[in-house]
């Protein structure tokens, strides 16, 4: 599997996936309004649904739970 990631206001410094359902970005600083960030996770052409996206206290860490685990791909975030 091989995940790829676009991001348009902060560039994460850390980006893997937890487990078959999670996937976590870690930003370089914290994102000032959580509720205004957008995460999509296609593989090709499909989008993959999240099912919750947790920020930890910090706002620099995004959480993503996905509805369904993830296949051998190639996924961009």
């Amino acid at each position: 599997m091989r995940v790829c990631w676009v991001f348009n206001i902060h560039e994460p410094l850390f980006f893997s996936a937890i487990n078959a359902k999670t996937l976590k970005v870690t930003f370089n600083k914290a994102v000032e309004d959580t509720s205004k960030a957008v995460f999509e996770v296609k593989k090709g052409s499909v989008k993959v649904n999240t099912s919750a996206i947790t920020w930890n206290e910090a706002k620099s860490e995004a959480t993503l739970e996905l509805s369904g685990k993830l296949t051998a791909g190639e996924y961009t975030v």
